[in-house]
């Protein structure tokens, strides 16, 4: 979760999501399901000066006591980079 966490903005603002709301989605995910597996490709990343926007496909499996899902699609994230850092601004 620190991991997960340590990439994304304190100012992470995405619909009606802030960063505390986002945090406590993730967390419920990590207390919800048992195992978590990501996969991202075809990565593409426009950079301009200190923004840069990340487009990829992703396939997430999740399993919990046993029972399977999985979510594929295409995500567009907004990074922005802050001290030396580039961190995600909005997108997840």
């Amino acid at each position: 979760m620190g991991l997960h966490l340590s990439c994304i903005s304190k100012d992470y603002q995405d619909k009606e999501e802030d960063f505390e709301k986002l945090k406590n989605r993730v967390s419920g995910y990590f207390e919800t399901f048992g195992r978590i597996d990501y996969n991202a490709w075809d990565q593409f990343i426009q950079v301009e000066g200190k923004s840069a926007t990340a487009i990829q496909q992703f396939r997430i499996e999740v399993e919990k006591i046993g029972n399977k899902n999985h979510y594929a699609g295409r995500e567009v994230l907004r990074l922005h980079k802050q001290g030396g850092e580039w961190k995600i601004i909005g997108g997840l």
